[in-house]
């Protein structure tokens, strides 16, 4: 009872915040874990949540709150929540917790060398607007890498990290749709943990919703002279793939070389029909 209290608190504590939420330190060993809450005036009154190996996990509460992750064939983390269907009345409504850590190693080379890596991440957040002045309705998608002495071993440094929000009735200051790279050098023989983390939260008393994806890709910056002789192997089964909808790395080179191309020849075409008119005249 103590610990759906405390869920409780939390997600309560998430829905009034003026900022988003923080990241929580990543789970232990890797591992998935989803919590889906639904609430009455501030208690706890539905729940499903657990705590797995690193994997496809979820959760629901019928239309409530709902939370997934999938490792197969590309990692994708989603969660949703929908206050209106919780009770119209102070402090209640639904919310969502979703996390997965899983751990990388390059491969390549000699041991030790330093290779550039690059953990590309899209994120994407939604909320419909709150109209209730106390619980405020949010989608937050965070990213954060740590440094590990082994597969499944002990975390023994913090590394950089992204996210995304929405925020209703304020803004958070974060862009709810992220497509970021987050870069970063490891020596072959290394590991990293990707921990993600998203949280939603919404107020029954607007009927409010929220909504958060993740999906990442781990890759050796193409750019490097030597990216061949490295590769990126993934624990525990995850899928390592670029997301459909995202060109590979060297694609967005030559999409951005092209449509400069084709802005010089529109701008050339423009300069010379300036020109014929001027003669013409």
């Amino acid at each position: 009872m103590a610990k759906l209290i405390s869920c409780a608190v939390f997600v309560l504590l998430a829905m009034t915040r003026l900022a988003s939420p923080a990241v929580a330190q990543a789970l232990t060993h890797g591992g998935s874990l989803v919590e889906c809450q639904e609430f009455q005036e501030g208690f706890v009154s539905a729940q499903d949540a657990g705590l797995f190996a690193v994997g496809p996990a979820s959760c629901g509460l019928t239309s409530f709150a709902v939370g997934t992750i999938a490792v197969q064939p590309s990692v994708l983390l989603t969660a949703r929540a929908d206050g209106a269907l919780a009770g119209p009345f102070s402090g209640s409504g639904a919310g969502a917790t979703v996390e997965l850590a899983y751990d990388f190693t390059v491969h390549g080379g000699n041991p030790g060398d330093l290779v550039p890596v690059v953990v590309h991440t899209s994120m994407s957040t939604s909320v419909t607007p709150s109209l209730d002045p106390e619980n405020a309705n949010i989608a937050s998608a965070n990213v954060n890498l740590y440094g590990v002495s082994s597969v499944h071993g002990s975390i023994i440094n913090n590394g950089p990290g992204t996210f995304a929000c929405d925020f209703s009735p304020n803004d958070c200051d974060v862009s709810a749709d992220n497509v970021d790279d987050i870069a970063l050098t490891m020596a072959s023989g290394s590991s990293e943990r990707v921990d993600m983390q998203i949280i939603v939260a919404a107020g029954g008393l607007s009927e409010g919703s929220a909504f958060a994806r993740i999906d990442p890709f781990v890759f050796v910056d193409p750019r490097f002279a030597h990216a061949a002789d490295y590769t990126i192997t993934v624990a525990d089964g995850v899928a390592n793939a670029p997301p459909p909808a995202v060109p590979e790395p060297g694609v967005w080179a030559l999409l951005l070389t092209g449509l400069g191309a084709s802005g010089a020849i529109a701008r050339r075409r423009r300069t010379g029909l300036a020109t014929d008119r001027a003669a013409a005249r």
